[in-house]
C-alpha cells in the first residue's frame, strides 16, 4: 500500500485530511459547533458579504504588517486562539503548536513570533510548553472554576512560566450544547489527560507509578485512535461544565487583579454595551468572539459585531 503523503496547501486541505484520518469522535469535537452549527457556518459565510478594495501603484518592496500588543511586536495581526486537548490530533499537542509559531525551522517567516493563547483544557502542562518555547509570547485562557484553589493554581502557574496575560472566557457559564459530542459520548482517550486541571501535588509522585497511564512516553497516535472507554460515562464536555462558576459578574475582574499583575483580557464580547462595561470595570483588553460557534448557536458572527 502506498502511504498517502500529507502536502497541504490550504486550510481546506488540512480540514479534509483531518476528516479522513482522525477518529469520528475527535474530528467532530474539533469541527462541529453548538446545536445545529448555524453560527459556525455563518462565521465563514459572513465574510463573503465583504469585498476587498485593492489600491494599486504603491511601493510594496518593504511591507510592515506588524502590530504591538502589550509592548510585544507581533509580525502580523493574527494569533493562535485557544484550542483544547490538542494531543488528540497529534502527540506534540500544544507544545508542537507553540513550536510551529516560535521555532523558525517549523513556521513561516510571516507567522514567526506571533501570539499563542493556551487553553484551560490543555493536554500539555504550562511548564513544558514554556520550557520548549522560551521566547514565546504566550497567554493563558482561563475559565473561572467553582474550585477557587484550582483557578488560583492555574493563574500562578501561568505567571511562573512567563505567560504574558490571562484571557478570561466570559461566554461560558455553562458549556454549549454540543450535539455531536453528546451523540458520540465524547471522552478524552485514556492515555491523555487535561494537564492544566491538575493541582501540583508532589506528596505521592513516587507511588503507584506503574498505574499511571497519563504519560505519553510509550504511546503513539495509533494508541490514542484505538482507545475506547471501558464503561459508558457522562460525556466529557458535560462533565467539565459541572465545574464552571455560574455566578460571574463584572466584579471578577477586580478579584483577578488581586491575584495577578498580568493583563486581564476578556474573551467572548459581542456587543457595544459589554465592551463599554469591560473597560469601565478594568479589563485591559477584549477579544470579540462567539467561541467559534461552539457555545451559543445563532448569535451574531464576530465580523458582524465589530462595527459596534
Amino acid at each position: 500500500m502506498v502511504e498517502e503523503k500529507l502536502n497541504p496547501i490550504s486550510l481546506d486541505d488540512f480540514h479534509n485530511y483531518s476528516k479522513k484520518h482522525l477518529p469520528k469522535m475527535v474530528y467532530e469535537y474539533y469541527a462541529h459547533g453548538a446545536n445545529n452549527n448555524e453560527t459556525i457556518e455563518q462565521n465563514l459565510k459572513s465574510y463573503l458579504k465583504y469585498r476587498i478594495r485593492p489600491r494599486v501603484m504603491r511601493d510594496v518592496s518593504q511591507v510592515d504588517t506588524s502590530v504591538e500588543v502589550f509592548g510585544h511586536t507581533l509580525p502580523i495581526p493574527v494569533g493562535i486562539a485557544p484550542v483544547a486537548m490538542q494531543k488528540m490530533a497529534h502527540l506534540s499537542g500544544e507544545i508542537g503548536m507553540a513550536k510551529g509559531v516560535y521555532k523558525k525551522e517549523f513556521c513561516s517567516a510571516s507567522m514567526f513570533g506571533t501570539l499563542m493563547i493556551v487553553s484551560s483544557f490543555s493536554t500539555s502542562n504550562l511548564e513544558d510548553i514554556a520550557r520548549e518555547n522560551p521566547d514565546a509570547f504566550l497567554m493563558f485562557q482561563l475559565y473561572i472554576r467553582d474550585n477557587l484553589e484550582l483557578t488560583k493554581s492555574m493563574i500562578k502557574s501561568a505567571e511562573k512560566n512567563g505567560f504574558k496575560g490571562i484571557v478570561l472566557t466570559v461566554d461560558t457559564p455553562l458549556v454549549g450544547k454540543r450535539v455531536s459530542d453528546k451523540k458520540n459520548n465524547f471522552q478524552l482517550p485514556k492515555s491523555l489527560k487535561i494537564e492544566t486541571l491538575e493541582i501540583d501535588d508532589d506528596s505521592d509522585s513516587d507511588s503507584d507509578s506503574d498505574s499511571d497511564d497519563s504519560t505519553i512516553t510509550n504511546i503513539s497516535m495509533a494508541t490514542v485512535r484505538s482507545e475506547v472507554i471501558d464503561e459508558p460515562k457522562e460525556n466529557l464536555i458535560d462533565g467539565l461544565s459541572h465545574g464552571m462558576n455560574t455566578h460571574l459578574t463584572w466584579d471578577v475582574i477586580k478579584e483577578l487583579k488581586k491575584i495577578t499583575s498580568l493583563p486581564i483580557i476578556l474573551k467572548g464580547i459581542l456587543t457595544e454595551e459589554d465592551a463599554e462595561l469591560a473597560v469601565q470595570n478594568g479589563a485591559d483588553a477584549i477579544i470579540v468572539s462567539n467561541h467559534g460557534g461552539r457555545q451559543l448557536d445563532t448569535v451574531c458572527t464576530t465580523i458582524e459585531a465589530l462595527p459596534e
